[in-house]
Order: C-alpha cells, then structure tokens, then sequence
C-alpha cells in the first residue's frame, strides 16, 4: 500500500506538468455597422484580439489609413485593444452607398459595415424618402430636403452638421421674398435664419432652391412658401 501511494505520488508532479490552459482566441469588434454622411472622410475600426491581425478593404471608396496588420506576441491572459483607422472618399454621387472592410485574427474574420449617405447631415427640414436601399425600407437610398412654410411665416431657419467650411447659394435667379442670414460659415454644427415676405398671392406657391456645400459635397435644399388663403 505504501509503495503503490509512493508511485502516485511520484507519478503526480509529472501528470500536473502536462495539463495546460486551454488556449484562448477571440476576435470581438465594436460598431459593426456605422453610418456616414456623405462629406465624411474619416473612420476607424476597433476590434479585440490575442493574437496578431491584419485589415483589408473590399471597397474602393474605403481606403486603410495607417498600419493594414500589427505583429502580436501571443499571451494567453492578455487581450489587446486594436485600431485601424479608414479614410473614406466623400459621396458625390447622390444615392447611399455601403462597403466592407475584413479583420483577420488567427483563424476568425469579421466584416465591418459602413453605410454612406448620398447626402450632407441636414436636420431641419428633415428629409423625405424617395427611395429604400431595401425591401424593409431601413435605409434610405435617396432623399429630398423641403422646407414648407405659410404664406404670413416671417422666419425660419436651417440646421446642419457638416465636415468642412460651408456656402448657400440660391440655383438660377435669387428670389426676392427670402433672404438669408449668412451665406458661409465654418465646419460643425450650424444654424441658419431665413426671412420671408408675405405670399399675398392666393394661387401660387412660392419656391426658390438653395444649394448647401460642404467641401465637394452638395445638396438641394427646396424652400416652398404657400399661397395666401382666398378669404
């Protein structure tokens, strides 16, 4: 009985030494799926991983800013934090537009989804669909931007976001019933006060088109003011 303990002890020490940690591999990414503004140019993907990894684009609009791999030595009790930074080339084209980017981190890939609207972060007026990217009508794929007013509304304004130093311009001969507070302005958040005359005409609505651009990008802005009501 002893001897047979003895050899169990013996034999333990060498039996330990051979049970290992389990290896530990992940990939886990943050903000799948982003959505951009047209005069948006710059992105990044944030991604966790213990091992070394590399990022592709798959489309051409996408474009890796900065290192496209980083060199990890494999820890099995330490996850990295990892940025790939993106350029992205501003939306001219006037309808939505999605692309991909791939991570690869030892035998895992994600995908990394960025949705670019065909149009300038515009929030007053709020757009009006014209059509859906898909059959659930999530997305839109083209938009429009009308701001309605009533033939006795004094003042109103516009207000956007956008990447780069900004003009209004109004499309062919500039109406005389509105006028704008200012025609440029720095990037950012800003806000634009509009004056009107009074439509005293009980037939026909007033419209005048203004173009907002920010670096390359632009959009149509539509301003209606209604006819007098016939009393």
């Amino acid at each position: 009985m002893k001897k047979t303990l003895l050899l169990v002890c013996g034999l333990l020490p060498l039996v330990l030494s051979c049970v290992k940690d389990p290896e530990t591999h992940q990939l886990l990414v943050e903000n799948r799926f982003t959505t951009l503004y047209a005069d948006q140019t710059i992105d990044s993907l944030v991604f966790y991983t213990f091992d070394s990894w590399s990022v592709a684009s798959a489309t051409d609009w996408l474009t890796i800013d900065g290192p496209s791999e980083g060199k990890i030595q494999y820890n099995n009790s330490r996850r990295y934090r990892c940025r790939a930074g993106v350029k992205v080339t501003p939306n001219t084209t006037g309808e939505t537009r999605d692309g991909y980017v791939y991570v690869n981190s030892y035998e895992y890939t994600s995908t990394f989804v960025r949705l670019q609207y065909g149009y300038l972060n515009i929030s007053r007026p709020v757009c009006t669909v014209e059509e859906f990217m898909d059959e659930g009508q999530t997305e839109p794929k083209k938009v429009r931007h009308t701001l309605t007013v009533n033939a006795q509304t004094d003042e109103d304004s516009l207000c956007f976001t956008v990447q780069n130093n900004w003009s209004l311009a109004f499309e062919g001969e500039t109406p005389e019933w509105v006028t704008l507070e200012k025609t440029s302005g720095e990037r950012g958040k800003n806000s634009v006060k509009l004056s009107f005359s009074e439509n005293t005409d009980v037939t026909k609505t007033r419209e005048a088109k203004l173009r907002l651009t920010s670096g390359v990008v632009s959009n149509i802005i539509t301003i209606q003011q209604k006819s007098a009501v016939e009393e």
